[in-house]
């Protein structure tokens, strides 16, 4: 009875994540950076700031968990890519190595990092996200001015 309950909750939680909306999911993921970007500039960082920039970098990192653990979810996502196009999804979703730079900037005092580790990780998050794509969805992405 334990191994048809383990097995049915893998079953559902794949196939629940199989029906996950990569468009929702990108336009959720634009939304968090979008909140970052705003609160950027309001430094020093306090509660409000810190949670709304680990809010966009653990998503992302939970997007890379998604996309790894389901191949239905994967080949989704790859094709709503190639539907909207590399370029829009960079500009809408990931932010850019110029503004990730300045957040750095801001999130060090005094040689401490007072961020989220998630912030510094994220040229490995976001390299970890194109390594799952498939071939040429990866290729458009790392020739793509606006995935740099």
């Amino acid at each position: 009875m334990k191994i048809y309950l383990i097995l049915s909750i893998l079953v559902f939680s794949s196939n629940a994540l199989a029906q996950l909306n990569p468009s929702a999911r990108t336009e959720e993921l634009a939304t968090f950076r979008g909140d970052l970007e705003i609160k950027m500039d309001k430094t020093p960082y306090y509660g409000e700031e810190h949670t709304t920039i680990k809010k966009y970098f653990t998503e992302l990192q939970e997007l890379n968990e998604d996309l790894e653990n389901s191949r239905r979810y994967l080949r989704r996502f790859n094709d709503y890519i190639r539907d909207i196009g590399v370029e829009t999804f960079c500009n809408e979703a990931l932010l850019e190595k110029e503004k990730w730079t300045q957040l750095i900037k801001n999130c060090t005092k005094n040689n401490f990092f007072l961020c989220s580790e998630e912030v510094k990780l994220y040229p490995n998050i976001k390299g970890v996200l194109v390594n799952l794509l498939e071939e040429d969805v990866k290729k458009q992405m790392l020739g793509a001015n606006s995935c740099k």
